[in-house]
């Protein structure tokens, strides 16, 4: 494939559908699917890597972040679409040096451990308990008296979901100037990153949709 294919083949997977309906009808449904399907086997890991993992990349679209994404994206859209439960378990420990804790355990550690962490809280463990039942569902985002963090998958799920769906309001109405551009240009332009090619220049890649973009200005200009 020579670079021009792979350009404009990015292109049009960019411009296939407006940026809402492209959360909503497309990765919305299929994610939910995946979760669904995940949930049923109880792979607890899987769907707290999966579902953190997806907030860092909603998240980078959210901020309109080029570069690689990164905790600051996850904690963005967190704060922005998850109900305000969520919010207070970036930092569930004293620690001064923390940022985001519970990204560190349920993200980070499960994709390149294999299994959450334990946090130190001073003298004791910050643990976590996952998992499904009514104990779960009726402690869901509280730590025990045993120290553990309580994570009701199901309802994680549920959560994450009706975020996306908030997202998506968010980018239909295009309202609200963030880094001095709308939403939908932030995720057009963060979209576009991330079909940038191994080895290429990132600043290229980007000069690449301006010109893509100009291209289609004329085009349209003239036909008018």
């Amino acid at each position: 494939m020579l670079k021009k294919q792979y350009v404009d083949w990015a292109y049009r997977e960019l411009k296939r559908d407006a940026p809402y309906k492209r959360v909503l009808d497309d990765w919305l449904v299929n994610w939910t699917k995946t979760l669904v399907a995940i949930n049923k086997v109880h792979g607890i890991f899987e769907i707290t890597a999966i579902v953190f993992s997806r907030c860092e990349f909603l998240g980078s679209l959210y901020r309109g972040n080029t570069d690689k994404s990164h905790k600051g994206d996850f904690k963005l859209y967190l704060n922005r679409f998850f109900k305000p439960e969520y919010k207070k378990l970036h930092k569930i420990t004293s620690n001064k040096d923390s940022n985001s804790e519970i990204y560190t355990i349920f993200r980070h550690k499960i994709l390149h451990s294999g299994q959450p962490v334990g946090i130190q809280d001073g003298d004791e463990i910050i643990g976590w308990y996952m998992g499904y039942g009514s104990y779960l569902k009726q402690h869901h985002l509280r730590i025990d008296d045993q120290g553990n963090l309580n994570i009701n998958c199901r309802l994680l799920v549920e959560d994450f979901l009706e975020s996306i769906q908030k997202y998506a309001a968010y980018l239909q109405r295009d309202r609200g100037i963030l880094n001095n551009k709308k939403p939908s240009s932030r995720w057009y332009e963060a979209f576009w990153a991330t079909f940038c090619p191994l080895y290429c220049d990132k600043n290229e890649w980007m000069n690449e949709l301006k010109f893509l973009n100009e291209e289609i200005k004329v085009y349209k200009s003239k036909k008018d």
